[in-house]
């Protein structure tokens, strides 16, 4: 650097000189508003190793007060003289060139007597239609300056017919124009490069190729002229990427629905961008034209890293799906960063501004990300991720360090440096150590950058669990609540299934009433209906959907009663015919007639063998060792005959204090073996009962409905009103000409998996006893999986999990 007495005061200046100092021609490069930078500095290096003296003008200084036109064209002569002198090459040709700021004072230089004689031509990069003699505050964000002290280009074209005027412009840069060269008189050329934005997309051997092709035809080379215009073909396209941010802005203002499509679907195109890029061998324009407006990729990096990357947004595209609070202040956090750099660093406007409206939809819609993750995996992937980062940091920078003692890097590293290095390589940041390592070192450099998004990948996953709930799944305090619920409000057989132990309970503050559910990954599966008062039922289940949605659940609600289903359908979820319950008035129930033969047999059969129907257990009574032995056994042999062990959720295990407590129907033979038992349980205020467990000996048939049978007799002399057979599971009594296509999908199991479950012989068991069929929805949100759906069903009904169906003996 050197210090110069100019007409506006005493600036530094700095010459980069050829090699032999015999250069072609001198040029006086001006800077951009920023000062002369890293960019500036390539620039003059390229034209220097061209075999062009460089000497640098820094107008971000210059500028610091203002100016006017004679001061600015003296100075700049009196630049390129200190430089031809310093060369000892007086008469050089002279260029001058400049970027953006820089490249209007060039112009205005060139006005006048002032001006150097050899000044043979212009190189102008990324240039605006107006100009300031200083600058403001407006003027670095791209705004063309206006009022006093301005000037405009068209001003100085007398002054440049002799000389040869060269503009090099990105056809992606909005703070630049072309409109003052195209009518330009004076002998011209404009090198458009595709794609670019304000910094040529920071500098590459494109730009530097055609950079090279425009200082030759400057300095005389017609052949070097820039190819024929293809035509202003991107306006269609930038055109209709403004028309489809804007439709995103609007919509992410307007539609709450459809920010919540939107919104994920930006982030997850960033990333199927990466994994786009990481999969194509040689990335066609297509893509490289797609990624000029998508934010968020990461560049330059192997094509296993581009993968991994991707995958890491498509799960944030997921979390925000899924309305995750960490995932949408994860991604403003990115897309603000992201929206800055690519301003400030590449000049990269498009992708800059795709940021911009993507933040500003989700700003709007701030208040719909409420989900919240689990708090002890958020906790531990934090954490964890704390540790890892921090060990691969340590281990990076030792193996830095040694790298560079062995002149890996050329001279030796500090310990500051290499750790520098590797917190930057786990950071996907790339360093000057990039450029010097070689193989050996690019090598481990990528690995870091490996090992670094691994780290970042497996604490996203942890920090966008769902919540889940490792506590006990009811106090004794919602216990008591929860019975007492039951036993006022229900006339649901199935609501007493709510007393299970795998039960969760949701309380609506206000309402006197409980959601009872069971936990199943992300899935909340709801037992029947809300538990209380009629009017209230329909308050609990948006209560209870807004709990889901706070949680990062998708609430099923299992086995609803017909009557309730215009609550699920007013909300919009998807219902589905899942199963039949068969309920029997016993008042209206006798054994007369030809459909109710197989029935009187299976009676008249029994008693001619002398089988004997009892009671045992309920309130009052006492233990039978002998008797809860053969209970005991009997359910351990029916379980080995069925495939998957005991089921949960809305049917009873096998428990002897509940039979103590409740009693059980029991059949046994003249010679005190028992056969078959069945329980019940009580439901509408003790006028009804609910058929529960049935366990019965492989070799007897037609025992249980002798059980069914005397059972009901007694409940009969004992005044109750209604038995439930409990649902027949996939079973479907409506027309068949009125199914939908979901009803048509059910009844296809139905009818052709008989064999895993047997829900043709149940349902066809229940039939012989001619009941009333009421039909049971499945009600969920649309748009989830139906196989999610499915397999959560099954999750809370298998008791020892999905693995006890392979366990399982065959049936």
């Amino acid at each position: 650097m050197t210090k110069i007495a100019l007409t506006h005061g005493d600036f530094d200046v700095r010459l980069y000189a050829t090699e032999g100092n015999d250069p072609r021609a001198l040029v006086v490069f001006g800077s951009g508003d920023g000062g002369w930078s890293a960019w500036e500095h390539v620039i003059a290096t390229w034209l220097q190793e061209a075999n062009l003296a460089v000497v640098s003008f820094d107008f971000e200084k210059y500028s610091a007060t203002d100016f006017d036109q004679p001061t600015v064209a003296k100075d700049m002569a009196a630049v390129a003289d200190f430089a031809a002198k310093k060369l000892h090459a007086d008469g050089l040709p002279v260029l001058y060139g400049g970027w953006s700021m820089g490249a209007a004072q060039a112009i205005a230089a060139a006005k006048g007597t002032n001006r150097p004689p050899e000044l043979a031509g212009l190189l102008l990069m990324s240039l605006d239609s107006r100009g300031r003699y200083g600058i403001r505050a407006p003027d670095l964000v791209g705004i063309t300056p206006t009022g006093p002290g301005t000037f405009d280009l068209n001003e100085f074209n007398p002054d440049l017919r002799d000389i040869r005027v060269v503009q090099y412009h990105g056809t992606a840069d909005f703070m630049a124009q072309t409109t003052w060269i195209r009518l330009l008189k004076s002998p011209h050329q404009l090198y458009l490069l595709k794609g670019m934005n304000h910094g040529f997309d920071g500098l590459g051997p494109e730009f530097q190729s055609v950079l090279l092709q425009g200082v030759a035809w400057a300095l005389g080379d017609d052949s070097a002229a820039a190819p024929p215009e293809e035509g202003r073909h991107l306006r269609p396209v930038r055109m209709t990427i403004y028309g489809i941010l804007l439709l995103m802005l609007l919509a992410g203002m307007v539609s709450r629905r459809a920010s919540l499509v939107l919104l994920p679907a930006s982030v997850a195109l960033c990333g199927f961008s990466n994994i786009l890029d990481s999969i194509i061998p040689a990335s066609p324009a297509i893509i490289d034209k797609i990624q000029e407006w998508i934010p968020l990729e990461v560049s330059q990096h192997g094509r296993f890293v581009l993968f991994l990357s991707g995958a890491m947004l498509l799960a944030l595209a997921r979390g925000l799906r899924r309305r995750k609070r960490v995932a949408w202040n994860m991604t403003a956090a990115i897309l603000s960063a992201a929206a800055v750099l690519d301003f400030t660093q590449t000049f990269n406007w498009n992708r800059s501004a795709v940021a911009l409206v993507i933040l500003m939809a989700l700003f709007r819609r701030r208040s719909l990300f409420d989900a919240r993750s689990d708090a002890p995996s958020f906790r531990l992937g934090i954490a964890a991720a704390g540790v890892m980062f921090l060990l691969l940091a340590s281990y990076g920078t030792i193996a830095i360090h040694g790298l560079g003692a062995r002149g890996v890097f050329g001279d030796p590293l500090s310990w500051s440096e290499a750790f520098h290095g590797a917190v930057s390589a786990a950071l996907q940041i790339k360093t000057e150590l990039n450029e010097l390592a070689g193989r050996e070192a690019s090598h481990f450099l990528h690995t870091i950058r490996l090992q670094g998004l691994f780290i970042g990948f497996f604490a996203l996953i942890m920090v966008l669990r769902p919540v889940i709930l490792r506590k006990q799944a009811h106090s004794p305090e919602d216990f008591e609540n929860v019975k007492w619920l039951v036993d006022t409000y229900s006339d649901d057989p199935m609501a007493v299934f709510a007393l299970l132990p795998d039960k969760h309970y949701y309380f609506e503050e206000g309402v006197e009433g409980v959601v009872a559910y069971a936990l199943w990954w992300n899935v909340a599966v709801v037992l029947a209906d809300p538990i209380c008062k009629p009017d209230c039922r329909e308050k609990l289940v948006h209560g209870f959907i807004r709990h889901c949605r706070s949680c990062d659940w998708k609430p099923v609600f299992y086995c609803s009663h017909y009557t309730n289903r215009d609550i699920y359908e007013r909300i919009g979820f998807q219902l589905i015919r899942i199963a039949e319950e068969a309920r029997l008035r016993l008042a209206d129930f006798k054994l007369d007639g030809a459909r109710f033969q197989n029935l009187r047999t299976a009676r008249n059969k029994a008693r001619k063998n002398g089988l004997i129907f009892g009671w045992y257990g309920g309130e009052g009574s006492l233990p039978d060792e002998q008797m809860e032995g053969q209970l005991l056994e009997l359910s351990k042999e029916w379980l080995k005959r069925k495939r998957g062990g005991e089921m949960g959720f809305d049917l009873s295990s096998f428990d002897l204090q509940a039979i103590r407590e409740k009693g059980a129907a029991v059949v046994r033979s003249p010679d005190g073996r028992l056969e078959a038992f069945a329980t019940w349980h009580t439901y509408d205020h003790n006028k009804g009962r609910c058929l529960d467990i049935m366990r019965s000996r492989a070799e007897t048939r037609d025992v249980m409905d002798f059980l069914i049978l005397e059972a009901i007799q007694s409940f009969r002399d004992q005044g109750i009103e209604e038995i439930s057979f409990g649902s027949a599971p996939l079973a479907n009594t409506a027309d068949p000409s009125e199914h939908s296509m979901y009803d048509r999908s059910i009844r296809f199991v139905f009818e052709n998996l008989e064999r895993f479950y047997g829900y043709k012989r149940l349902f066809f068991f229940k039939q012989k006893y001619q009941p009333c069929w009421e039909a049971r929805y499945l009600s969920y949100p649309c748009g989830t999986s139906l196989l999610l759906v499915g397999m959560a069903i099954a999750g809370v009904h298998l008791t020892h999990g999905f693995r006890s169906l392979l366990s399982s003996r065959k049936l």
